[in-house]
C-alpha cells in the first residue's frame, strides 16, 4: 500500500497536467465538462520510503471529452517535487494538443497520499487560456518497487473536470 501511494503521489504531477488539461473550460469559450485521463508518468530518482526531491514527465491521453470543442487529446508534461510512496507534492507545465488542432499550456500542482493523485492547474496559454482545472488520478505500480529501488514507471487512469 505504502508503494502504490508513493507512485500516486509521484505522478500526480504528471497527472495533474493531464486532469488540467483534460477538463478545462475557458470562461470565453465552450470547454469539455469531462475527460476520461490514462498515461504514463516517469520518475527520478524512483520514490521510496523516503522522502527526497525528483523530477518528473508524464505523457497520456484525454478521451470521451463531453460538451465543448475538443473530444480527446494528447498532453505531456515536465514538472518536479518532494515525497515519498506515502505523499508527494509536484508542480509542472504541461503542453495539450487537442484534436481540433489547438494547443493549451497549464500550469498545475499536485498532491498525492497513497494511489490517489488530486491535481490543480490553470490555463495559461492557448485554448482555455484563464480557465482553472482539477482532476482525480489513480495510479497503479508494484508496492514492493517502493523498498527496492523506488518507483520509476506508472500508469494511472482518471477523469479531470473544469473548476
Amino acid at each position: 500500500m505504502r508503494s502504490r501511494r508513493f507512485i500516486i503521489a509521484t505522478l500526480a504531477g504528471f497527472a495533474l497536467l493531464g486532469g488540467v488539461t483534460a477538463g478545462a473550460n475557458n470562461a470565453t469559450a465552450a470547454g469539455p465538462s469531462g475527460c476520461r485521463i490514462s498515461g504514463t508518468a516517469h520518475i527520478n530518482p524512483g520514490l521510496s520510503t523516503k522522502a527526497q526531491n525528483f523530477t518528473d514527465t508524464f505523457s497520456g491521453a484525454f478521451s470521451n471529452c463531453a460538451n465543448g470543442p475538443v473530444k480527446s487529446g494528447s498532453i505531456t508534461e515536465v514538472g518536479s517535487g518532494n515525497g515519498s510512496c506515502a505523499t508527494a507534492t509536484t508542480a509542472g507545465i504541461a503542453t495539450v494538443r487537442w484534436n481540433n488542432g489547438q494547443t493549451s499550456t497549464i500550469k498545475l500542482t499536485t498532491k498525492g497520499v497513497g494511489s490517489v493523485l488530486k491535481v490543480a492547474g490553470t490555463f495559461t496559454a492557448g485554448l482555455f487560456k484563464g480557465s482553472k482545472a482539477s482532476a482525480l488520478l489513480n495510479f497503479n505500480a508494484n508496492p514492493t518497487q517502493c523498498a527496492t529501488g523506488g518507483v520509476t514507471t506508472v500508469t494511472f487512469v482518471g477523469a479531470g473536470k473544469i473548476g
